[in-house]
């Protein structure tokens, strides 16, 4: 009977104190330390995603996004003394718009974060890397001028309020520049004169240049 007792107040001094955790929101994969009542000698946790532990300190590593209830009891089988609730979120998967994507130099391109996030998580810093050595800072959609020709790969740097769900995004060859056409023709006669008319002259295109040119 004593036993007993002493186990019941036991129990009810653990539950006066609630456990904790160092997280409770997070990208996966994210690792969680969790700390037991103040007192407690020994402990059972149920992380809810399939794994358990009898540390009173245990770390859980939690990689799939989900709700967890986590259960912490003074032993296995025990009576339940409280929970933690961690929220894992899926990383986000940063994403843009871009306008154009290719042209002749100076070629001005506008960029756009089309990023899709979960739950609370807020996007509270932006990096780009434009790939000709330019960058950016602070802007969820900056203009941008290639003075170059070349195939530029650029990249997108989220920074968020929770630690776990900061993301970096390289997009190879997004941006493809190339030197303006050379306009140019011949006429036949040369020079196109004569004294009296008409004058018949042929035009032939001599332009030169990449992609695909139309002509007025």
């Amino acid at each position: 009977m004593r036993n007993t007792f002493t186990l019941f107040l036991l129990l009810t001094a653990l539950s006066a104190f609630a456990q904790t955790a160092n997280s409770t929101t997070g990208c996966a994969p994210v690792a969680v330390l969790f700390s037991p009542p103040a007192g407690a000698t020994s402990s059972f946790w149920t992380f809810k995603d399939g794994g358990t532990s009898t540390l009173n300190s245990p770390s859980n590593i939690f990689t799939t996004p989900g709700t967890y209830a986590v259960e912490y009891r003074a032993v296995a089988g025990g009576p339940l003394l409280g929970t933690v609730t961690i929220t894992v979120y899926p990383k986000p998967q940063p994403d843009i718009l871009t306008t154009p994507i290719s042209g002749c130099v100076p070629l001005e391109v506008q960029f756009k974060d089309t990023t899709l996030i979960a739950g609370d998580i807020q996007i509270l810093n932006y990096s780009w890397v434009f790939g000709d050595g330019s960058s950016v800072v602070g802007t969820a959609n900056p203009l941008h001028t290639y003075a170059t020709v070349g195939s530029f790969s650029v990249s997108l740097e989220l920074t968020t309020n929770y630690p776990t769900c900061n993301v970096t995004r390289v997009f190879s060859d997004k941006i493809k520049t190339s030197q303006p056409p050379n306009v140019s023709f011949v006429t036949s006669p040369n020079p196109a004169q004569a004294c009296v008319p008409p004058l018949q002259v042929a035009f032939t295109n001599t332009t030169t240049g990449s992609g695909a040119l139309t002509y007025s």
